[in-house]
């Protein structure tokens, strides 16, 4: 059986996925915020079917984009759009973000739509906080807690429940964008 949700127990329809990105996300946008550049290393947390990673791969070729994902569905997904477009740019890494004990280094880690579904939000951030280069940014998308799309609303995390689990855990707010059915959320490490 393929990675069931976290929280709400359900097998993952990439399919649905793919036109609900298509119609509600704004992927232009998103893409600006995350700006791929050269000699970046990108951790494409819980990347699904690799969606992003391809786009940011496309983007900036001379980046690295290492897409975590646990399931095997959503790895091969990736792995065949990468041989088709002789992508030499992205590394799957297929691993529970929850077991994994060190990170590899980044600058830059992305989320997307996928932060409320871990049960180890506070172990997963000082786990990544420990493995970011000097400035790196942590990149939440997630839906808005009223949006008709995505879990539950109980399941959902509004603005402010991310930012307290990611101060409570180091991370300082720069800046935030609300988009019709989602949020954006970019931090940094806390200097003390």
């Amino acid at each position: 059986m393929d990675y069931m949700h976290e929280n709400h127990r359900h097998e993952f329809d990439y399919e649905r996925m793919h036109i609900m990105r298509e119609n509600i996300v704004p992927v232009k946008e998103l893409l600006d915020i995350l700006d791929p550049k050269k000699g970046d290393i990108i951790i494409d947390a819980g990347s699904g079917d690799g969606y992003y990673a391809l786009k940011m791969a496309e983007r900036s070729s001379n980046s690295k984009i290492i897409a975590m994902e646990i399931s095997k569905k959503g790895n091969e997904l990736l792995k065949k759009q990468i041989d088709a477009k002789n992508m030499g740019n992205i590394l799957i890494e297929e691993v529970d973000l929850c077991k994994v004990e060190k990170f590899p280094q980044f600058n830059k880690v992305f989320f997307s739509t996928v932060f409320h579904d871990f049960n180890c939000q506070d172990m997963l951030l000082r786990k990544l906080v420990v493995s970011a280069m000097e400035g790196a940014k942590f990149i939440f998308f997630e839906f808005l807690k009223d949006s008709q799309f995505g879990p539950p609303a109980t399941i959902k995390l509004s603005e402010k429940e991310l930012q307290t689990i990611c101060e409570r855990n180091g991370l300082r707010k720069i800046s935030e964008k609300i988009f019709t059915d989602h949020y954006v959320q970019i931090y940094t490490i806390n200097k003390k």
